[in-house]
């Protein structure tokens, strides 16, 4: 509703080139923020625990920090493999074989989730959050070192 009331004065500020911009960036946006979380925000209605619903929500948002840690790290690197030496050399991570498993386990979320029980691959993951989030604090004071 707030959309359609908007439109007149949208139109009018902005052109229909910008608009397709808009249309472009919210696609890749939302494309990303699937791939990111690796599907798990569509699990969190199906469980009835409130609990457990709470935790996937958790472990989703982790996924989405540490999918924007190596997103980040990629960002100039020619392979995955010189991006996680790198990341491993500016003590972001304890060794790239530590991140490697974590590509593992998300490839075998990601891709052979038929396959495989939840139960024990959502258990699997939940042994990853304390290495997951070193990184992210490790991340955050290097961040904060870089920038002062």
């Amino acid at each position: 509703m707030l959309t359609v009331l908007a439109a007149p004065l949208l139109t009018r500020l902005y052109s229909s080139e910008d608009f397709g911009l808009l249309s472009v960036y919210t696609s890749l946006l939302a494309l990303i923020g699937v791939i990111s979380s690796l599907r798990y925000e569509l699990a969190i209605p199906l469980l009835e625990d409130d609990g457990e619903a709470a935790n996937v929500a958790v472990l989703s948002s982790i996924f989405v920090g540490v999918n924007t840690l190596l997103t980040s790290i990629l960002e100039r690197s020619e392979t995955m493999l010189d991006a996680l030496n790198r990341a491993e050399k500016r003590g972001l991570i304890d060794s790239s074989e530590q991140a490697r498993e974590w590509t593992e386990l998300r490839n075998q979320i990601f891709h052979d989730y038929a396959h495989h029980d939840f139960h024990s691959i959502f258990h699997d993951a939940l042994d990853f959050i304390t290495q997951i989030l070193t990184a992210l604090e490790k991340t955050q004071r290097y961040c904060e070192k870089t920038l002062d």
